[in-house]
């Protein structure tokens, strides 16, 4: 399991995406035509829906509510390349998004308390092992560059915009309101009384305590299409 999570961590990103396309999305499709539901494909076929799961926004509580299973992080590209894009146009798509700033804290925080399997503890372990605090992880190790290096870190749209920067869902809650929003989504989805779980909550600090200016302004300049999509301000 080393071995793999070095291997990967030493491909270049614009392989990753190769990789992906050759040989990860071709399995899924398979997984789909044979009903295996472990990435809730299955799910999203048959509610037409389906749930865009960023890192560090709520997701697992928002597809543990919903599907009862725990969905990938798959960027809604993926969803189209796999279910074909007529179906995908008939879906209801949606996300969770979060403010750049919160979400970035969070993510840091989560890494460096091990993430949530061993790829991820030996990830934090090889790039995060230097970083004593988050400030120098935000002024010294987070680059343009770099924040690609693990999927915790990527901009938010990433996930739910295409090649051309277009929105691919059609409609983004946000986890600052995620009571209300979760409610729009599950009306949406002919379940008004799916019951909202909370999952994988942690407690910390507000994010506004932990940036001062210089840090904010390079989390404005390193994350500008996630401030600019949704609307964000620190």
């Amino acid at each position: 399991r080393r071995l793999s999570c070095l291997i990967l961590d030493g491909i270049p990103v614009p392989l990753h995406w190769w990789i992906r396309q050759r040989f990860l999305l071709p399995r899924y499709r398979r997984m789909l035509a044979r009903g295996d539901d472990r990435f809730c494909l299955c799910s999203y076929r048959e509610h037409r829906a389906i749930f865009v799961h960023i890192p560090k926004t709520g997701g697992i509580s928002v597809s543990t509510s919903l599907f009862e299973r725990e969905s990938p992080h798959f960027c809604a590209a993926d969803y189209r390349a796999i279910f074909g894009p007529t179906f995908f146009d008939q879906c209801f798509k949606f996300c969770i998004v979060r403010n750049p700033w919160d979400r970035l804290y969070s993510a840091y925080s989560f890494l460096k308390r091990g993430g949530m399997n061993q790829r991820d503890r030996y990830w934090a372990q090889r790039n995060l092992g230097d970083c004593d605090s988050f400030e120098r992880f935000v002024l010294d190790w987070l680059t343009p560059e770099s924040l690609r290096r693990c999927i915790h870190l990527l901009p938010q749209a990433d996930f739910v915009t295409d090649g051309e920067g277009r929105l691919l869902v059609d409609f983004v809650g946000r986890l600052e309101t995620f009571g209300v929003d979760f409610q729009t989504i599950r009306e949406r989805l002919g379940r008004p009384r799916a019951e909202l779980l909370h999952l994988n909550r942690s407690e910390r600090r507000d994010y506004r305590e932990i940036y001062d200016e210089a840090m904010r302004e390079r989390v404005a300049e390193l994350y500008a299409r996630d401030v600019d999509l949704f609307g964000y301000r620190f």
